[in-house]
């Protein structure tokens, strides 16, 4: 900390001169000011960015904040093109034996419910938040007649109208020992998901795309999870 030369970095000359409009703008930048001061903070100790940004909206949130559209238009590599966000929500609400008995919860249990509840309702402040910023984005772009056009879709397990699939993915834990035929699960619920989003169905419209050749197709879906909706396969009907 405090040994990189900055001077040339025209992000950091801005944050520099920012005047802080608000406390979150100002809190922003002093907490970032904060890494150039060696002294004070010697050591960095990282954690799992899911506890302070687990959607991964807040870069984007702060960038926002601390920037006026001027300046944003000003960004080196920025183009006036549409821009399509994609938020891939991997949040999950299983089904919990805490609420099938009377039993006082331990206290893992008490915990684990007390945080998803707060990751829960930080989710929500920050989608909205979120929509909001790039609505004003859009309304932005039209008043200084640009042709950009914001598209915000979102991969999330909620979105899955099968009960009997929705039920198996949100039942999956947070894990990195995940077992191979649900990480596969996974791959596939992520794509025939982003598929079927009307806002990026809207943006391949737009610009004339197509999925890939060879892509998966939505029949992919039942080889793997079988369940009532699944066509019965030729070979094995009539079977017990």
């Amino acid at each position: 900390a405090g040994s990189c030369d900055l001077g040339d970095d025209t992000q950091w000359q801005q944050l520099q001169q920012l005047q802080p409009q608000n406390s979150v703008q100002a809190s922003l930048v002093e907490g970032m000011k904060s890494y150039r001061d060696a002294r004070q903070r010697r050591y960095i100790h990282l954690v799992d960015g899911g506890i302070g940004d687990n959607l991964g909206l807040r870069t984007l949130i702060d960038r926002f904040e601390t920037m006026n559209m001027e300046e944003m238009e000003r960004l080196p590599g920025n183009a006036n093109g549409d821009i399509l966000v994609i938020l891939v929500n991997a949040e999950v609400n299983p089904d919990r034996l805490i609420e099938q008995t009377y039993a006082a919860p331990s206290v893992g249990t008490t915990m684990a419910a007390v945080s998803s509840a707060q990751f829960s309702n930080y989710n929500m402040e920050t989608l909205d938040r979120f929509r909001q910023l790039l609505a004003e984005v859009q309304q932005y772009s039209e008043q200084n007649k640009l042709s950009r056009k914001i598209y915000f879709t979102q991969v999330s397990f909620e979105h899955v109208k099968s009960s009997e699939i929705n039920r198996l993915l949100n039942s999956l834990p947070t894990t990195l020992a995940l077992e191979d035929i649900d990480v596969d699960r996974l791959i596939v619920a992520g794509r025939l998901l982003l598929r079927t989003e009307p806002e990026f169905e809207a943006f391949k419209q737009r610009h004339n795309a197509s999925l890939a050749e060879g892509a998966l197709s939505e029949q992919a879906l039942c080889e793997y999870y079988p369940h009532p909706a699944c066509p019965t396969p030729p070979n094995r009907a009539g079977s017990p």
